[in-house]
């Protein structure tokens, strides 16, 4: 691979994201295909998660240790996916459902297609892009987790492994809530009369 390429793709991954703020009829709708009862193997694999990602050191983490409100979030993404997976998934019919864990789902080799039927039974659901946009950036921080396991294998499809794909669609996400999301109004200005 392309030391660049992918030194590029890692400064890009930790220096665009932008703050979550919570769309609450976003979470409100959430909550009615969110994964509600982990496996134990899956609520184990989210706790190695959070310790990992709120350890003040972490060899394999490029920045400082995360605050537990963006752990909280990330998990919360993965639950919501699972839940698609589960139960929404338009190719259950001839994929079978892996089990819930992460290890199993982001090892599977069809990964980046469901993230991208996922942001499209989103947007049947009017979740907004912003939304779309945390909610696979936390499924792109809990890949990067998966893939410092030795024994974690990440699929690849025409040329592009699952993380690209997710990231791809992360950064399309992004780009449509900057196109829909108005400017921000300086708050020290003094509104104009006329």
């Amino acid at each position: 691979e392309d030391d660049l390429a992918i030194q590029a793709l890692e400064h890009e991954l930790c220096s665009t994201y932008h703050a979550f703020e919570t769309v609450e009829a976003d979470e409100r709708q959430s909550r009615t295909y969110a994964l509600q009862r982990p496996s134990k193997k899956l609520a184990a694999e989210l706790d190695l998660y959070r310790a990992r990602r709120e350890s003040p050191l972490c060899r394999y983490r490029h920045t400082k240790q995360v605050q537990s409100n963006t752990v909280d979030s990330d998990c919360a993404s993965v639950l919501r996916f699972l839940g698609f997976v589960r139960d929404h998934r338009p190719d259950a019919e001839t994929v079978p459902t892996p089990p819930l864990t992460i290890s199993d789902v982001w090892g599977s080799e069809h990964m980046g297609a469901w993230v991208e039927t996922y942001m499209a039974f989103l947007a049947t659901r009017d979740v907004k892009w912003s939304s779309q946009s945390n909610y696979v950036a936390g499924l792109v921080n809990v890949m990067y987790w998966a893939e410092a396991d030795p024994d974690f294998e990440i699929s690849e499809q025409h040329g592009y492994t699952s993380l690209q794909q997710m990231i791809n669609l992360r950064r399309q996400a992004e780009s449509h809530a900057a196109q829909v999301t108005p400017p921000k109004q300086d708050r020290n200005r003094e509104p104009t009369v006329s």
